[in-house]
């Protein structure tokens, strides 16, 4: 425990020095560190970005101005491939401005070090940029598709696109093993004939004696449930709007059936 406590300090001091103008103490930076759950090895690594993190989430002017400078300003290069209107670009920029550092609970106070700052920023940027692209009602460049699915293709396989799988991989899992916990039974025995064994809808009739149709409503009812259930315990875990999630389902794409049915296992 001592060990610990002074390898807190050190972190401390260490970033305090890196950050002078900032006026986060010693015991706020601790607890915000020990609620989030930082480990050890990431807060050696990189205590510098998360006190200045954690200085934003505190509402300190400097600390958004740095983290304006050093940060937001590389915006635009994260999300360069989209090759955003100029108009849509601020729009970018503007919606992770105030995912970052706005509200009761800025997205900036969960950063836990895990990487760095600087990728945490370009996975918030390039979602957003999905985001804007999906309801955009404007033609994209020439050689990227208005369909947003096949904007993120031209993704898929990227730095950007395997930090944002790791990321919504994380926040997703969690949420959702709860709501599928919440189904009832039948639904789960349901969703695991269709997800896992890979049942169609007329083989899952015969087996229940339905017709085809209503399994069919009956499996969109259950996803409905799921994504409502999903929704609300997003908003509460990390303040989830339905686009935030939505957005993160697709870039997930086949990922989350398998999670579904990882999580149906464990049942």
């Amino acid at each position: 425990m001592k060990q610990a406590s002074a390898n807190m300090e050190a972190s401390f001091e260490r970033a305090r020095q890196a950050w002078t103008g900032l006026r986060l103490d010693a015991d706020r930076f601790a607890s915000r560190a020990v609620a989030i759950g930082i480990t050890e090895p990431d807060l050696a690594a990189r205590s510098e970005e998360i006190y200045l993190a954690f200085a934003c989430a505190e509402g300190d002017a400097e600390a958004h101005r740095l983290f304006e400078e050093r940060f937001l300003s590389e915006v635009p290069g994260y999300v360069a491939r989209f090759r955003l209107a100029p108009h849509l670009l601020d729009e970018v920029r503007q919606r992770v401005r105030v995912k970052q550092l706005c509200g009761e609970r800025p997205g900036i106070g969960r950063y836990r070090g895990s990487g760095p700052l600087g990728a945490w920023v370009r996975a918030t940027a390039v979602r957003v940029a999905l985001d804007v692209v999906a309801q955009a009602g404007q033609p994209l460049a020439a050689d990227l598709d208005q369909n947003v699915g096949d904007v993120w293709k031209a993704f898929d396989g990227s730095p950007e696109a395997q930090l944002l799988k790791e990321t919504c991989r994380e926040k997703l899992t969690a949420v959702l093993r709860d709501s599928l916990v919440a189904l009832e039974p039948r639904d789960k025995t349901l969703l695991r004939l269709h997800v896992i064994d890979g049942l169609s809808i007329d083989v899952i009739g015969r087996i229940y004696r339905i017709h085809r149709a209503t399994v069919a409503r009956r499996l969109a009812a259950i996803r409905a449930r799921v994504f409502s259930d999903l929704r609300g315990r997003a908003a509460l875990a990390w303040d989830a709007t339905s686009a935030d999630l939505r957005s993160m389902m697709r870039i997930m794409g086949d990922e989350i059936r398998l999670s579904i049915g990882t999580l149906l296992l464990e049942e």
